[in-house]
């Protein structure tokens, strides 16, 4: 990641870290509501970790 400095550095990046928290609790709530609507079935299983993992993933710097 690229050092900004300055005001407007620290909002570029504290936007930045928000984007991160966010993308982070939509992933985790989708993979838990794919578990709980898959009443917990091995496929829904390994479906819910996919989701997670690559969804954390495709937000990464």
């Amino acid at each position: 990641m690229r050092v900004i400095r300055g005001v407007n550095g620290a909002l570029h990046v504290r936007g930045f870290i928000m984007r991160r928290i966010g993308a982070f609790c939509i992933c985790t709530w989708l993979a838990a509501a794919i578990l709980f609507l898959g009443q917990h079935s091995v496929p829904m299983i390994a479906v819910s970790g996919v989701v997670a993992f690559a969804g954390l993933d495709i937000f990464r710097p």
